[in-house]
């Protein structure tokens, strides 16, 4: 509930929304007919009209017709609204059908680590220089032998949000380009040293450069989604003080096999997953409510 109809990435007539320095959470007011009338604080900034419900409702979302949730698998194609006041939204005529028979695991695990860096360039031939920096920087860390995963470039200004969509500029046009440099690998050594060849890039590269602050990039821990589905017939669900815990014998089958390989390389850190146990046939995972 935490996004859904207040203003949240509204990609409508955004600009006269009122307040958005105190945007307040949404409300949903539930009734046992399965409506729910989705407000807000009246003392708080947002808005909560048929616009703005509706566009968070497509937001981050697969077939419409199969939102899976823990209760139901919901059918958004059935579902109406009604403005039904300042700040009132009624949702109602939700169709679906019955839960799943798999619970979602979210996990997560080690996966190596990454480091980004950033140069801007000034005019004129802004964007050449930050292209010319690319070149010369890539070709460096090819002749020092290292070893990435992934390298990938951003020309902020110019097609970070939109990559190859984006339109060609006319560079005289262009005031500054933000070179923005990344790698990933699984050797902590490469990713570092990658980080001493940034503030070279300074003296020894395209002119009229600026924007390195705050000391030479450092490698990050790289920390992984997995996501996996475990059969509920297979488990057996048990409430303590310490959360729930839901049991699954019969480890030993194909997707099980994967998860638990997964997570022997770490120890699984989430907000959904505080601890795992485990034997030749069984997986507990303490899921804190």
């Amino acid at each position: 509930m935490w996004c859904p109809g207040i203003r949240w990435k509204f990609l409508g007539d955004w600009e006269s929304i009122d307040n958005f320095a105190e945007i307040g959470f949404p409300i949903a007011e539930a009734f046992p007919n399965g409506e729910v009338i989705i407000t807000k604080h009246t003392n708080t900034g947002g808005r909560v009209s048929f616009e703005t419900v509706a566009e968070q409702l497509v937001y981050e979302i697969g077939n419409p017709k199969e939102y899976i949730t823990p209760d139901c698998v919901a059918d958004f194609t059935s579902i109406k609204l009604e403005e039904v006041g300042k700040d009132r939204v009624k949702v109602f005529n939700v169709k679906g059908k019955p839960e799943t028979e798999f619970y979602k695991v979210s996990c997560s695990y080690s996966d190596g680590y990454s480091s980004s860096g950033s140069l801007t360039y000034s005019w004129p031939q802004a964007l050449t220089k930050a292209k010319a920096a690319d070149k010369i920087l890539r070709k460096r860390l090819e002749n020092l032998g290292l070893q990435f995963d992934e390298i990938r470039t951003e020309y902020i200004g110019y097609n970070a949000t939109h990559e190859t969509l984006a339109p060609e500029l006319d560079e005289d046009k262009i005031n500054e380009i933000v070179f923005h440099f990344s790698v990933r690998s699984k050797d902590w050594k490469s990713v570092n040293r990658f980080g001493q060849e940034i503030a070279p890039l300074i003296l020894t590269g395209p002119p009229s450069v600026t924007g390195f602050a705050g000391g030479r990039p450092k490698p990050k821990e790289v920390v992984a989604y997995w996501p996996a589905l475990i059969p509920k017939k297979i488990s057996r669900t048990e409430s303590s003080n310490s959360g729930v815990a839901i049991t699954c014998p019969e480890f030993i089958s194909g997707p099980l096999v994967a998860l638990k390989n997964k997570i022997e390389r770490t120890l699984i850190d989430t907000e959904n997953i505080s601890s795992i146990n485990w034997d030749e046939k069984l997986l507990r995972l303490y899921i804190v409510e």
